[in-house]
């Protein structure tokens, strides 16, 4: 901004003022023009002091002005260097808001791989709950197939004892039907011995012929009825025998599903132990990753601290800058306000200057005036009184003129370099008052920069409290876990309880199953013994039957052999009866 005319006479157009700088301007200028016709009527009345003076005030008010602007550069800078400041915290905010917010993204999704881990713990202890139920159901079912087993195995053992007491009393019948055909086959010789010493004897023996064919007849007809019983007894026997080994052969079928159910749970049980042992291994990695969430958990917790202590200590800081960023704002307006009106108090003094400077001025320009007038109206009287005396006074006269002219040229060169010093002092006025301008508006954008820092101060306090909220639900959501943590571990001591009592029933069941199996194979040895022994029991009355279809073939054959001799005593009998009439041999 400038104002009044530059050292060409050439005037420069204002920029933009405000009431107060126009007044000011116009001052300075009415001042300035003052200053000139002072300075040309002070170079002839020789008032060099009073503009010595002029710059002397001058110059002091140029050093208040450079004060004022160093002031001014002092301030600017401490307001780039707290806009500095300002920004560097707002950086390292944002900084650590997204730091935050990243490793509560990683916490949340640990926490929810946990939760996953958690639901697959929960869902394997299902199935594990199931598979106890399973392998109950099956022992069970094993327990109840064992019970059969043991009742089929007494049946066996039952029938077994009943087809050796039929064995022994086959074995005994066979043993008196032999006895009964060694008692035929010994009357049958008695009987065909006496029909030979009959037939032999003859008529010398009659009596006695006739009772022994009697006894003969008898013998016969005894020996025919044993022959019919003995061959019912063999039918029997056959019978029985093929009953004995129908019933064995169903008795080693039975032995032979009875293996194949006792092999079929045999391998139930090794099923059950290697599902024990899967479930044993699932409890144990259940048990190691259990372990491993309590440390991950442990060492979320412990992050979480450390993380709050963090941000409590960062929050701590943040509000300690603020308060600081707010105790320099405030001083800084405050430096501003002080500025403002420490510039209003220099413009009102100077004003103030300027207007008394003028006062005194016109009254020194009237003085100066009054006398110009007075030494011109004596300089014209001296001149009219003493036209005689120019001659006298020409010389001294031209020395007043050369002593004039001195005076005027070193009146020019003060008035140029008062012009010059003029000129400076506006041209500092108009940068001063630019940079007044210009620090104005850098008051205004720090007024409102302090404002935006207020409102994102209130803003970070704002997502400082939503931090604050988020610490929260993650110590609640940790607390959650925790509680999820100690359901599982409570859940997994349950199931290890439920393992420990399916083991120890397995074990029982196992040595149930063993004590079942040596009981087996003892009624399997039994039960081939017994095979054995019916087998042998069997060949021996095969034998024995053989022997005695043989014995009851030749007697078949004696008996064919002795019916010519049997019809022969017949008749002769007959023939005796007829003369001796005595009952008749039918």
């Amino acid at each position: 901004m400038a104002f009044g005319r530059n050292g060409n006479g050439s005037t420069q157009q204002p920029k933009r003022q405000t009431p107060h700088e126009e007044g000011v301007e116009r001052v300075c200028a009415e001042a300035h023009g003052e200053l000139q016709e002072r300075s040309q009527e002070g170079a002839l009345l020789g008032g060099a002091d009073e503009v010595h003076n002029i710059l002397t005030e001058n110059i002091s008010l140029k050093n208040e002005v450079h004060n004022i602007l160093t002031e001014n550069i002092s301030l600017k800078n401490a307001v780039v260097t707290e806009k500095e400041v300002a920004s560097s915290l707002r950086q390292t905010l944002k900084d650590e808001v997204l730091m935050y917010s990243n490793r509560i993204s990683e916490h949340q999704a640990k926490i929810d791989d946990l939760h996953a881990s958690n639901a697959k713990l929960i869902t394997e202890k299902m199935k594990m709950i199931s598979e106890n139920e399973k392998l109950k159901g099956e022992i069970d079912a094993n327990d109840e197939e064992n019970e059969r087993l043991k009742h089929l195995l007494e049946g066996i053992i039952s029938r077994n004892s009943s087809l050796e007491k039929k064995l022994k009393s086959t074995q005994e019948e066979a043993e008196s039907s032999v006895s009964a055909i060694e008692r035929l086959h010994k009357s049958a010789t008695k009987a065909g011995e006496t029909v030979l010493l009959m037939s032999l004897l003859g008529q010398q023996f009659s009596g006695q012929k006739q009772s022994n064919s009697a006894n003969f007849e008898d013998c016969w007809n005894e020996s025919e009825n044993q022959i019919k019983t003995l061959q019912r007894k063999r039918k029997s026997l056959e019978r029985e025998l093929s009953e004995q080994e129908c019933e064995l052969e169903d008795a080693h079928r039975r032995n032979s599903e009875l293996e194949n159910k006792l092999n079929n749970n045999a391998c139930k049980t090794e099923l059950a132990k290697k599902k024990f042992a899967a479930l044993n291994q699932r409890a144990e990695k259940a048990e190691a990753a259990e372990i491993l969430a309590k440390d991950e958990l442990e060492i979320l917790r412990l992050q979480q601290v450390n993380e709050l202590a963090e941000m409590e200590q960062i929050i701590c800081d943040t509000q300690e800058e603020n308060a600081d960023l707010k105790m320099q704002l405030k001083k800084s307006t405050e430096d501003m306000y002080l500025i403002q009106d420490r510039t209003a108090a220099c413009m009102t003094e100077f004003e103030a200057s300027c207007t008394q400077e003028k006062a005194d001025l016109e009254r020194e320009l009237e003085t100066a005036k009054e006398e110009v007038r007075v030494s011109h109206r004596n300089i014209e009287n001296l001149k009219e009184s003493q036209k005689e005396k120019d001659a006298q006074f020409d010389g001294i006269f031209c020395a007043m003129e050369a002593e004039f002219h001195n005076l005027k040229v070193s009146c020019d060169s003060d008035k140029r370099k008062l012009e010059q010093l003029i000129e400076e002092l506006q041209s500092q006025l108009l940068t001063s008052r630019d940079e007044l301008a210009e620090m104005k508006e850098e008051l205004g954008n720090l007024y409102n920069r302090n404002t935006d820092l207020e409102d994102k101060i209130n803003e970070k306090e704002s997502e400082i409290e939503l931090l604050k909220d988020v610490v929260v639900r993650l110590n609640e959501r940790t607390k959650t876990a925790e509680e999820v943590q100690r359901t599982l571990h409570d859940d997994l001591q349950g199931a290890k309880q439920t393992l420990c009592v399916a083991q120890k029933d397995s074990e029982e069941l196992q040595q149930q199953l063993t004590i079942a199996n040596k009981e087996i194979a003892e009624s399997r040895a039994e039960l081939k013994k017994q095979e054995l022994r019916m087998r042998d029991k069997q060949a021996t009355l095969r034998k024995e039957l053989a022997v005695c279809g043989s014995e009851i073939q030749q007697q078949r054959h004696k008996l064919e052999i002795l019916k010519p001799y049997y019809k022969l005593a017949k008749k002769k009998r007959n023939n005796c009866c007829k003369y001796r009439k005595g009952p008749r041999f039918v």
